[in-house]
């Protein structure tokens, strides 16, 4: 059953089934309740567990992308947007990523993703595109 997890996240599974086996032998009822407590915190803590991993592939599957299809920066040069400055730390940010939103009947709207390469906080900026 816990194959193909983290050892944090299976972990967490396994203390979690403890904790529910000793709420059912547990004789009085604030043990009882204590342990039921106890399961259901193991239990969070492995979702935010593997939240955190999913959210770390995300990252680097945008990666992946973005090494795979850059932002068409240097044939655009003109109409390129300015890459924006990070709000946390004021330099200049990388670009990242993008992702189109949804389309209009001529206009395109992209989600562009940077990465401040100093402090590494991603922020996103919503741009509209022309239709090719």
């Amino acid at each position: 059953m816990l194959k193909g997890l983290s050892e944090q996240v299976a972990d967490c599974y396994r203390r979690a089934a403890e904790c529910g086996k000793l709420a059912a032998l547990s004789s009085n009822e604030s043990d009882h309740e204590f342990y039921l407590t106890r399961e259901q915190a193991w239990l969070k803590l492995a979702c935010s567990y593997e939240l955190s991993e999913r959210i770390g592939d995300l990252v680097q599957e945008l990666a992946r992308w973005k090494r795979s299809r850059m932002w068409p920066l240097e044939k655009t040069v003109s109409t390129a947007p300015k890459l924006p400055d990070c709000p946390t730390c004021h330099f200049g940010m990388q670009f990242h990523a993008i992702r189109p939103m949804y389309l209009t009947v001529a206009i395109r709207f992209e989600r562009a993703f940077f990465h401040c390469e100093n402090c590494g906080r991603l922020t996103d900026h919503l741009a509209a595109k022309q239709r090719e």
